[in-house]
């Protein structure tokens, strides 16, 4: 059985010849019209006219080809008349079933109550990230703390480093210098000896003034106090009390006691 497209693809065939063979019967019996119509008009004129067989056949032509397209146009309409109008599908949607209604209520509960369940713990997850949010600020805030109060301590501790390190080098200057030699410098001078630049004796040829040399046994008899204190040395026979330029040494014993002017 032939299906309907082939069917259908026939009756396009068929159509598209039926017009061709009609289109072509009436440009044929415009052209005999044409030819009719020069025949009467020749007639009118002194042109001579046709003979009675051509004229005999003309006619037949004509009739035959008036015949001809009046069955094309009888088959034509007979063939439209046949072809099947297309009709609107008047198909009223499909309702929804009572069960099919029922079984989405509950779903829709469902997601319904899911979507609260949801909407609740995202907002108690806000809740906690703000929570930890603001936890995490005061503990960034501690931790600046801690690392300025590290910084001042270090600075404070390079600061100390600095110090003693300076007070190092001092005492090492310090502990080069010999304070005996600043405080009492011993030298000379010429033929004489000197201390902190006082010359300790004089000569007939050399004079040198009394209150200069009495000034000099006076820093002699403070260092040799100081140099006795200093080592724990205890005079025993004699005693020696530095008064500056009246500086003197006092015998103890035997007696009498008897002192003696530097």
């Amino acid at each position: 059985m032939p299906s309907a497209s082939s069917m259908s693809m026939s009756v396009m065939r068929d159509r598209e010849s039926s017009h061709a063979d009609v289109s072509s019967h009436v440009k044929k019996i415009q052209r005999l019209h044409a030819i009719s119509e020069s025949i009467t008009a020749s007639a009118t004129t002194s042109v001579p006219a046709l003979c009675p067989e051509c004229l005999q056949l003309l006619t037949q032509m004509l009739e035959k080809s008036d015949a001809r397209a009046r069955q094309e146009k009888k088959a034509l309409a007979t063939f439209i008349a046949s072809v099947p109008k297309p009709t609107r599908s008047t198909k009223e949607p499909m309702q929804p079933s009572v069960f099919a209604v029922n079984s989405i209520d509950p779903t829709i509960a469902s997601m319904h109550a899911e979507r609260v369940s949801i909407h609740l713990e995202f907002q108690k997850l806000q809740d906690e990230l703000g929570a930890i949010e603001q936890e995490e600020a005061e503990m960034w805030t501690a931790i600046n703390d801690k690392l300025m109060a590290v910084g001042e301590a270090h600075d404070a501790r390079d600061a100390s480093v600095a110090r003693l390190l300076e007070m190092e080098s001092r005492l090492h200057i310090i502990r080069r210098m010999n304070l005996w030699n600043d405080a009492f410098y011993i030298w000379h001078k010429g033929p004489f000896g000197t201390i902190n630049g006082f010359c300790l004796g004089r000569l007939p040829r050399h004079h040198i003034d009394w209150h200069e040399i009495n000034a000099a046994w006076g820093d002699v008899a403070l260092v040799v106090q100081l140099l006795a204190e200093a080592m724990g040395i205890t005079f025993c026979n004699f005693q020696v009390v530095p008064l500056g330029s009246l500086s003197k040494i006092v015998r103890l014993h035997p007696s009498p006691v008897l002192e003696y002017s530097l």
